[in-house]
């Protein structure tokens, strides 16, 4: 029982710590801008001859997610959307004003997330970069010094509070330039080089002189705000700069190398995002702790960790080729680029889809209630619970019932699976449309009846509905209805390609996410939709008749 002692007085040394970390520090203010409606007033601008930017789809929902990334670190953040140049310096006096009276260790940032472009001021020898706002009449670059918002300005209005720190993020460096006959030689599309003021680190989304995405494929925000955003919510007691070097190896990744985002810094003193977690190694003699269970992990073997957890199988590592190849029959474009995925390490998957038995006992432990619904019993619409799949659950339900597994067991380990590790589990090693061959059969799989796939046989055995898990033989891997019987919800956020997707058997996971991949196709579905490459996606919170899950094991 020593353990349990040592444990109390773990949770008094943590709460110790959780209470020094509540105690106040320097002031954190933001200023967070985006501009996406350029084209507002389009015609009566280009009619008046001037050049409008493009209008930005994601924009305003970058600085909306750094906003709330900012706010979630203790920042009190001022956003302001769509502004015209009046707006835009009426925020960033009044920004300037608040940061100074805040104190010499006041940390300040300064986000725009728009259209920015570079230009040589009247008289001046350097480049300065400006930022675009609403209306802004634009012909020539002599006009973005009065119809823009120049970075000098920026670093100027700021430089009182740079005795803490001052930091400008310029998400700006998109596709706009004006035209070339009106621009200084030396002057290129993207933003200038800029050197920081003491006590001020700059950041683009991109290097000096090129041109940041708007966005990626399937995505709602762009690449750098996505990145940096995900980075400040991770941050707990990272330095500043590790932030900025870690976005940016999000970025390139995202982009596969294409944007490389910079950063230029004259900080006085060291900034950190976050409170650093307290350590109970010291309090705490891990020997002394009940040894959990060694978890099964030669290929093949079976386990059963506790009463009311699903069987699994433990399904070897691995390479394939995820995706369908062109002459695939029925395939569809969200199964390209076909491409080679590794899955380096073993994990273990389901044998079955989870039942209505298994979802119940989650629900007679008070597992799986939506906190503003209560347990929820899924209807089973008269066919039978037990051991038929359970439906009517959304992936945000899925989720819950792998906390309640985690809960029994003492761990994390359990999840949904990615959907690089599903294909791989349902492919079982084979390369044709499913695990079974080029054809399917009603003796292979539930499936619409109304339609056959590639000359194959109609499905005139189907009855309308969910059938026992487990009436259909196995695949090489010893899992059971891996095509077919309901759609299965799996961890990744939804996008209609994989030209962004990761190959290394994780999940697809942006910051930002609609919806949510099922596979696998279903008892009211054509069989195409069972084929081993088919995926969909729906929103997380939609419950459906024909989807379920099923649940996987990290080992």
């Amino acid at each position: 029982m020593r353990w349990v002692v040592r444990i109390l007085a773990a949770l008094v040394v943590l709460a110790a710590g959780m209470g020094n970390a509540q105690q106040p520090g320097p002031a954190k203010l933001a200023l967070v801008v985006g501009v996406s409606d350029y084209g507002r007033e389009r015609a009566a601008q280009e009619a008046a001859g001037f050049i409008v930017p493009p209008a930005l789809a994601n924009a305003v929902q970058d600085a909306e997610l750094v906003a709330t990334a900012l706010a979630a670190k203790g920042f009190t953040v001022t956003r302001v959307t769509n502004p015209d140049k009046r707006a835009l310096l009426s925020a960033l006096n009044t920004f300037a004003a608040s940061l100074s009276r805040a104190g010499p260790d006041a940390v300040g940032v300064f986000y725009f997330a728009g259209h920015g472009a570079q230009g040589r001021p009247a008289l001046e020898r350097d480049i300065d970069n400006y930022l675009i706002p609403l209306g802004a009449d634009l012909a020539t670059e002599v006009d973005l010094e009065s119809e823009a918002l120049a970075l000098s300005r920026v670093s100027a209005a700021l430089r009182p509070a740079a005795q803490g720190a001052v930091v400008l993020i310029l998400d700006a460096c998109r596709d706009f330039a004006l035209p070339a006959a009106s621009r200084s030689g030396f002057v290129t599309r993207g933003l200038a080089e800029a050197r920081a003021a003491p006590g001020t680190i700059i950041a683009y989304a991109t290097s000096p002189g090129a041109t940041a995405l708007d966005s990626l494929p399937g995505q709602s925000n762009g690449p750098y705000a996505s990145a940096l955003a995900a980075e400040i919510f991770a941050a707990q007691g990272a330095r500043l700069e590790d932030v900025f070097i870690a976005t940016r190896n999000r970025v390139l990744t995202a982009t596969r190398n294409t944007q490389t985002p910079w950063e230029n810094g004259s900080l006085r003193r060291a900034v950190t995002l976050g409170v650093a977690p307290v350590s109970m190694t010291t309090a705490i003699d891990r020997s002394e702790l009940p040894p959990p269970p060694a978890p099964k992990t030669r290929p093949g073997e079976m386990f059963k960790e506790c009463d009311v957890c699903p069987e699994m199988v433990v399904v070897p590592a691995g390479r394939f080729l995820m995706g369908s190849p062109a002459s695939e029959e029925a395939r569809s474009r969200n199964e390209s680029p076909q491409r080679e995925v590794i899955i380096p390490r073993p994990f273990a998957v389901g044998r079955f889809e989870v039942t209505f038995a298994m979802w119940d006992s989650c629900v007679s432990h008070d597992g799986c209630a939506p906190p503003e619904e209560g347990p929820w019993s899924p209807p089973d619409h008269g066919w039978g619970r037990g051991n038929r799949p359970v439906i009517n659950v959304s992936w945000q339900d899925a989720k819950r019932y792998v906390r309640f597994l985690n809960g029994r067991v003492g761990g994390r380990a359990y999840r949904l699976m990615t959907e690089a590790e599903w294909e791989y589990a349902a492919r079982a090693g084979t390369t044709t449309a499913f695990s079974f061959g080029p054809v399917i059969a009603p003796t292979e799989a539930l499936y619409g009846h109304r339609k056959s796939y590639a000359a194959g046989p109609f499905g005139e055995r189907n009855p309308d509905k969910t059938v026992l898990t487990g009436s259909f033989a196995p695949n090489a891997f010893k899992l059971h209805d891996m095509h077919g019987n309901v759609w299965e919800w799996v961890e990744d956020c939804y996008a209609n390609t994989y030209a962004y997707a990761p190959n290394d058997g994780s999940s697809f996971a942006p910051l930002s996410c609609s919806e949510r991949v099922a596979r696998g196709g279903s008892w009211n579905t054509y069989p195409n939709w069972l084929r081993s490459a088919s995926r969909a996606g729906d929103k997380p919170w939609v419950r459906s008749h024909d989807v379920g899950f099923r649940v996987a094991r990290t080992l």
